[in-house]
């Protein structure tokens, strides 16, 4: 008996899809099942080429067969759907809806009602689109010169007095005016006079005064409140997200009702806020609605600025004047957020800065980027090694939020959950109340360091002013 051919000590055999299976005896080879490799025709395309794939067709196909049948199906299918098909195409299927060329599909035995409305005639007033992009980049940039410090200025600000011809009935220049000090100490803007001495005049300080990271409950809390008791104060918030509010839009296991325990009840009070009295706290209908309205109110402000969908990748760090040896907060390092998630994928993307007198940091507990200022500052050796966040005990850990919101290095107040990273204490499941309380105190606590450092650069630039009349 001749054995099968043998290639590298294996029988040859067909593919399993390819197999033709035996004649019977005395009868006629059967159709194969599926196409056999070999030299065939392509019934898509016309090539008498090698099948590369066997397919469950009755007719066999090159590759190129193969592309050019399911292009044609997809053109086909999409044309059908959009009504520009064939109108045969559509012929065969006589159960479907005919399809007009505007308004509603034509349903059977169904007449949709005459109906008029107030937007019937509704027409936009024209724009072009590069009106749309001016609109936004230039405020957007104008927000970066005055909070964030992005362009270097010598612009000052005129004192009272001023008799510039651009001052208002009070005497306050009404245009800030780029002064250049001539040789006689005058003062020369933009093609006219100015009778104030440069020496008398007030610099206009490009950066805010305090950074809030994290636009959370605690951190729209504390922008909140701040802008309130201190509306003279530039409020910079860094929010990661393209959506502020953190973890505040739901209530917990992403139930909708948020609950507050009292007495952190007295700022939705002051918000109008409605909810439900059950004695020892309140439940907001949904949580969305305390949210919209904190971020709502935040945003009316005119001392703030939120730059959201920015990430704030590091903290600024100097050394401190007032403290030998000692260093403190400065302001953030800032980046878009998509570029700071991708930075494996680009070859080099520098970041931006925001300077500031103070950082409020609320940015939640350990995650993705939470609690990003209190492992940075452990990463530096500026606070001892962070425990992290103990297991839940909700009576416990609203308390022992509210109790140690603090200054915890110079410059930066921690807020929020960020603190139980560092102290150790309980996290305090679906329940808001401290994060709010915690965010007010934060902001009052950042007022009073912000006085603090205000007060000790007068002081350096009086003493400065005095060593010089000393020298002179």
């Amino acid at each position: 008996m001749n054995k099968a051919p043998v290639a590298a000590g294996r029988a040859t055999q067909q593919p399993r899809s390819l197999r033709v299976a035996a004649a019977p005896p005395g009868g006629p080879a059967p159709e194969p099942a599926f196409p056999v490799a070999g030299r065939q025709r392509c019934t898509a395309c016309g090539a008498e080429a090698l099948s590369a794939v066997p397919l469950p067709l009755s007719a066999p196909l090159c590759a190129a067969g193969v592309t050019l049948l399911l292009r044609t199906t997809l053109v086909v299918a999409a044309c059908v759907l959009i009504g520009e098909g064939d109108s045969a195409l559509l012929r065969k299927s006589p159960e479907a809806p005919a399809r007009t060329s505007s308004g509603p599909v034509a349903t059977p035995n169904y007449s949709f009602p005459s109906t008029t409305t107030p937007y019937d005639d509704f027409k936009f007033a024209p724009i072009r689109e590069a009106q749309v992009s001016r609109a936004m980049t230039s405020r957007y940039f104008a927000d970066l010169d005055k909070y964030a410090g992005a362009l270097e200025r010598t612009d000052v600000e005129q004192p009272r007095g001023c008799q510039s011809p651009h001052s208002d009935v009070m005497g306050v220049c009404a245009e800030i005016i780029p002064l250049v000090p001539d040789q006689d100490n005058s003062c020369v803007g933009r093609g006219w006079p100015c009778a104030c001495a440069c020496a008398a005049a007030r610099p206009i300080l490009p950066e805010s005064d305090v950074v809030i990271m994290g636009a959370g409950s605690a951190g729209l809390s504390c922008a909140y409140e701040l802008s309130r008791i201190a509306p003279d104060v530039k409020i910079a918030i860094i929010e990661a997200g393209v959506a502020p509010g953190g973890g505040a839009w739901l209530g917990g296991q992403l139930f909708s009702g948020m609950v507050v325990r009292k007495p952190a009840h007295a700022l939705l009070d002051n918000l109008n806020v409605p909810y439900e009295d059950e004695g020892d706290y309140v439940v907001v209908k949904h949580a969305a609605q305390l949210t919209s309205t904190l971020l709502s109110k935040v945003l009316e402000a005119p001392n703030v600025k939120l730059f959201n969908a920015t990430a704030a990748e590091d903290l600024i760090v100097k050394p401190d004047p007032n403290v030998p040896g000692g260093k403190y907060i400065a302001g953030v390092v800032t980046n878009w957020t998509l570029v700071a998630l991708n930075h494996g994928l680009q070859s080099c993307m520098d970041p931006n800065v925001v300077e500031s007198k103070v950082v409020v940091s609320s940015c939640g507990h350990d995650g993705p980027m939470g609690a990003a200022s209190v492992k940075r500052l452990a990463a530096m050796g500026m606070v001892p090694d962070i425990p992290g966040m103990g297991a839940l005990d909700m009576n416990t850990a609203e308390n022992r939020i509210v109790e140690n919101t603090r200054e915890i290095v110079p410059g930066m107040v921690l807020a929020g959950m960020e603190l139980a990273e560092i102290d150790g204490s309980p996290r305090m499941g679906p329940t808001f109340g401290a994060m709010l309380v915690s965010g007010q105190k934060a902001a009052h606590v950042a007022l009073a360091v912000l006085r603090k450092r205000q007060a000790q650069e007068v002081a350096a630039s009086g003493s400065s002013a005095d060593q010089k009349t000393m020298t002179a």
